[in-house]
């Protein structure tokens, strides 16, 4: 008897790894003498027609701590930075391109609506072990309390590895 050939069909994701030193956090938004690296991307980043870009992040270290983010267009031009300091233990900020209705403690973006047009979010912290952070990314409806659209965008580490949605600053996963 013939042996039969087996055909397998496969999904598959395609991840393009991108060093963390190839975006810098902008001098200008870096907290004075605190060291920052980038732990966290989304592709599919946007802003605008109603819709914006969030992630939240709760600090689950054990000292108060620094999270940021930084927006890049669909040809890698930066957009836009901000960040939250003195986050401490169990606390949670939001930090988006533009204000969202249904968020309170929200950091936006140069403080008012960035328009984006499929880009990339980097999430970045302090360098510090003792900081670990849970970080969500979001593309949300600005209006509406509670948002009447929500889609997660899926992070990738700085080593394009796909953890899920726990980062840890020091780079490894629980």
């Amino acid at each position: 008897m013939a042996a039969r050939s087996k055909r397998r069909l496969c999904t598959c994701a395609l991840a393009i790894l991108i060093p963390a030193h190839a975006f810098g956090v902008p001098a200008s938004l870096r907290p004075h003498g605190v060291g920052v690296q980038t732990i966290y991307y989304a592709s599919g980043a946007r802003s605008g027609g109603g819709l914006t870009t969030m992630v939240s992040c709760t600090n689950v270290g054990n000292v108060a701590g620094t999270i940021g983010i930084s927006l890049y267009e669909f040809d890698g031009s930066f957009v836009c930075s901000t960040f939250a300091g003195a986050v401490n233990r169990g606390e949670t900020r939001t930090l988006s391109a533009g204000a969202i209705a249904s968020m309170a403690n929200v950091a936006v973006c140069g403080g008012s609506m960035q328009t984006l047009h499929q880009g990339h979010v980097e999430i970045w912290a302090q360098q510090t072990e003792t900081l670990h952070w849970y970080c969500t990314a979001q593309l949300v409806a600005r209006a509406g309390d509670p948002p009447t659209a929500l889609t997660r965008l899926t992070l990738f580490n700085a080593a394009g590895a796909l953890p899920g949605d726990v980062i840890f600053a020091d780079g490894f996963d629980p």
